[in-house]
C-alpha cells in the first residue's frame, strides 16, 4: 500500500500519541541519543520517536492525508471501507498518526462521508428495490394474486398495501397510488396517494411524514429493527463505559480527543448491517414476498435483521475495540473490549427496554 508523506500544522510540537505530554525536551535528547522509542514519562506509553518527531508517513488511504475538503471527502468512503476490517488499521495506521493527521476538520468529512455512504446504501435498498416491486405487484392481475389472499376488491388492495405493507416500503416516500392508471380497475376514481390516505378511517391520524415526498433523516430510523437499535447504541455507548472500568482515562491517561477519533471511527462498523441489507433485498426482492409482507406474514431478511446481524455486528465491535485498546497501549485489551462491548449493550437495552431482546431471542 502506497504511503503518502504529509506536514500538518494541527500538532506542530511533538507530544505523546495517547496523552499529549510534550515531548519537545526529550526531542533534544533524540537528537543526541538517537534512541528508536521511549516511554512518555507522564502515562507510560511506548512513544517511537519517528512518528513524533519525523516526518509523518500516513497512509495514502487515510482521510487525514487530505488537503481540503475535497481531499479528505474522496478519501473517507475508502478509509471507512477498511476501517471495519479488524486489525486492518494496525499495520498500516498508528496512534501517532490520527493525534497528527485526524483534525477537526477531518473529523467532520469523516462523519458526512458515512452518513453518505448510508443513506445511498439505504435509497438504493429502499426505493429501487422496493418501490419498484410495490408497483410491478399492484399492476399484477388479480388472479396472479390469489395465492396471497388479497382481497376480492381492488381499492381494499390498496388499501391493505398502504396501511400494512413493511417499514421499508414506507420509507419510500412514493406515491404508491401512481402505479394505479386513473380511470383503470386499479384507480377508477383518480385517487392520489393523499386522498385514498383521508379516505381510509385507519390513515387519518396516522403520522404524516410517512406520506411526504421528502427523505429525512427521521425515516432512516424507521428502518432499525429493535435488535439493530442496541448494537447501534452500544456503538455509540462502548467509548464511555472507559470512564467505568479499572483501566480508565484517569488512570491510564487517556487523551479524550484520542477517545472521541476512535470512537467516530468506530460507526464505520455500521455500515455492515445497512450494506449486507441492501444486498440481500437485491438478490431476495420477489412481488411474493411483498405482498406476504404486507398480509403481515411475510418474514423476508428476518434472519439478518433481527438475529445474525446484530450478533455479528457485536462480535466485530469487540474485536474492533481490542485493536483499539493495543493501539492506546492499554493493559488486557481484550478483557477491556469485552467489558466495554458488555456495559455498552447493556445501556442500550435499558434505554430500548426489553422489546428489543424478546425480538431478538423470538422465532419471528
Amino acid at each position: 500500500m502506497p504511503f503518502s508523506a504529509m506536514k500538518t500544522g494541527i500538532h506542530q510540537q511533538p507530544c505523546c500519541p495517547r496523552c499529549g505530554y510534550d515531548l519537545v525536551g526529550d526531542g533534544d535528547f533524540w537528537k543526541d541519543a538517537c534512541p528508536l522509542e521511549m516511554i512518555c514519562p507522564e502515562c507510560g506509553f511506548r512513544v517511537d520517536l519517528i512518528d513524533v518527531l519525523g516526518r509523518e508517513q500516513v497512509p495514502g488511504w487515510f482521510i487525514g492525508v487530505g488537503q481540503g475538503w475535497w481531499g479528505m471527502l474522496r478519501r473517507g468512503p475508502g478509509t471507512a471501507l477498511r476501517m471495519v476490517v479488524p486489525f486492518h488499521r494496525e499495520s498500516r495506521l498508528r496512534l501517532a498518526h490520527l493525534h497528527r493527521s485526524f483534525s477537526d476538520r477531518a473529523l467532520v468529512v469523516w462523519l458526512l462521508s458515512l452518513l453518505l455512504l448510508a443513506v445511498s446504501a439505504v435509497a438504493m435498498s429502499t426505493i429501487m428495490i422496493e418501490g419498484a416491486n410495490a408497483i410491478q405487484d399492484l399492476r399484477l392481475g388479480r388472479a396472479k394474486l390469489q395465492s396471497a389472499s388479497v382481497p376480492a376488491d381492488d381499492r381494499n388492495l390498496a388499501t391493505l398495501v398502504l396501511v400494512r405493507c413493511s417499514a421499508r416500503l414506507q420509507l419510500v416516500g412514493k406515491d404508491l397510488a401512481s402505479g394505479f392508471p386513473t380511470g383503470s380497475r386499479w384507480n377508477p376514481n383518480g385517487m392520489n396517494l393523499s386522498r385514498l390516505r383521508r379516505s381510509v378511517p385507519d390513515l387519518r391520524g396516522g403520522p404524516t411524514d410517512l406520506w411526504e415526498s421528502r427523505w429525512p433523516l427521521r425515516r432512516v430510523t424507521r428502518m432499525v429493527s429493535p435488535p439493530a437499535s442496541v448494537v447501534v447504541l452500544a456503538v455509540i455507548l462502548s467509548p464511555l463505559t472507559l470512564l467505568l472500568l479499572p483501566w480508565s482515562l484517569r488512570k491510564c491517561q487517556v487523551s479524550p480527543r484520542q477517545i472521541l477519533r476512535l470512537a467516530c471511527l468506530s460507526l464505520a462498523l455500521l455500515l455492515i448491517p445497512v450494506v449486507v441489507e441492501s444486498i440481500v433485498a437485491l438478490f431476495t426482492a420477489e412481488p411474493r414476498w411483498f405482498y406476504l409482507e404486507a398480509l403481515g406474514r411475510g418474514d423476508r431478511n428476518q434472519w439478518w435483521s433481527q438475529r445474525l446481524g446484530p450478533l455479528l455486528l457485536l462480535a466485530l465491535l469487540f474485536f474492533w475495540w481490542i485493536g483499539a485498546c493495543r493501539l492506546l497501549g492499554l493493559p488486557r485489551a481484550p478483557w477491556i473490549a469485552l467489558a466495554m462491548v458488555v456495559i455498552g449493550s447493556l445501556l442500550a437495552m435499558a434505554l430500548l427496554g426489553p422489546e428489543s431482546i424478546r425480538m431478538m431471542l423470538s422465532r419471528r
